[in-house]
């Protein structure tokens, strides 16, 4: 092989590797530009519920990237099977009904969200069953998700708990009549359960 055409084959083979390169970057490039897309959800709730009471849970949503949400976003919700759905608002005090409902679970259609979008909150209240055991612990469940490839899914599901646990009243009393600056106190705190 004339030591001309081999170099020609190399060549060509280096540019061929060249181009193959350009043509996978490019590839990667696209999918990473689709996933600019970071919804987020939290739910905070009560530490502590009473049975036959009402709780009320904060439904924080977001979208953190730099690209808009799509149209088909959508927030769900779940109760726990002790709870039952009285109402929601936004986070105007708007009444907001969910746009589905099974059961427990509600699900709203939240639309498009800006790039950068935060903040945005559903308040929902329910009434805890009247018979639910003292101790019972109630997990509230919230998901959000969308068609669009995300950078981030971990932060797209959040649960927080509450525990039934009926307080009507609390106490503090202090050991001591008399103090000296530098002294230690001790107190009790004394919590009373109410009873039905």
């Amino acid at each position: 092989m004339k030591p001309a055409f081999r170099l020609s084959l190399v060549a060509l083979s280096m540019t061929a590797g060249l181009l193959a390169l350009l043509l996978t970057a490019g590839v990667f490039s696209l999918a990473g530009a689709s996933a600019d897309v970071d919804l987020g959800v939290s739910v905070g709730v009560p530490t502590h519920v009473a049975a036959d009471a009402l709780l009320e849970a904060n439904v924080a949503y977001s979208n953190t990237g730099p690209v808009a949400a799509p149209d088909d976003t959508r927030l769900t919700v779940t109760l726990p099977p002790e709870v039952q759905f009285v109402a929601a608002v936004d986070g105007a005090n708007a009444t907001l009904p969910p746009d589905e409902a099974e059961g427990n679970t509600l699900t709203w259609r939240v639309g498009a969200l800006p790039a950068g979008a935060c903040c945005h909150h559903i308040r929902i209240t329910g009434r805890v069953a009247a018979g639910v055991a003292e101790g019972t612990v109630l997990t509230h469940r919230a998901a959000i998700d969308s068609s669009a490839l995300e950078s981030n899914a971990g932060n797209n599901a959040s649960a927080a708990v509450s525990q039934v646990c009926d307080m009507a009243s609390s106490s503090k009393r202090v050991h001591a009549s008399e103090v000296m600056p530098g002294e230690v106190l001790t107190y009790t705190i004394e919590l009373k359960l109410a009873r039905r």
